[in-house]
C-alpha cells in the first residue's frame, strides 16, 4: 500500500514489557554462558604453587587469571545491560 507511513507493532506500555523481557532473556542466557565457561576453566586450570617456606604463592598459576579475566567479562556485560 503506498499510503502506509507506519506500523504499531505493540502498544506503548506493552512494547517496553517486550524490550525489558527480551534484555532480560539475553542476560540469563549471556550470565549463564558465564558460569558455564568459568566452570570449564577452573575444573582444568592450574592452581598455582603455594611455597611453605616464605608462605606465599611462588606460582600465581592459571585459575586465579582465568578468574580476574572472568568477573571483567561479568562486569562488562552488567555495564552493557
Amino acid at each position: 500500500c503506498e499510503s502506509l507511513k507506519h506500523v504499531d507493532l505493540v502498544e506503548g506500555a506493552l512494547l517496553h514489557e517486550t524490550i525489558a523481557a527480551l534484555y532480560f532473556e539475553e542476560w540469563r542466557h549471556d550470565m549463564s554462558a558465564e558460569i558455564n565457561s568459568i566452570h570449564q576453566i577452573l575444573h582444568t586450570a592450574d592452581a598455582g604453587e603455594w611455597d611453605y617456606d616464605i608462605d606465599e604463592y611462588v606460582d600465581e598459576g592459571e585459575k586465579a587469571n582465568a578468574i580476574r579475566r572472568w568477573i571483567r567479562s561479568v562486569l562488562g556485560k552488567m555495564t552493557h545491560y
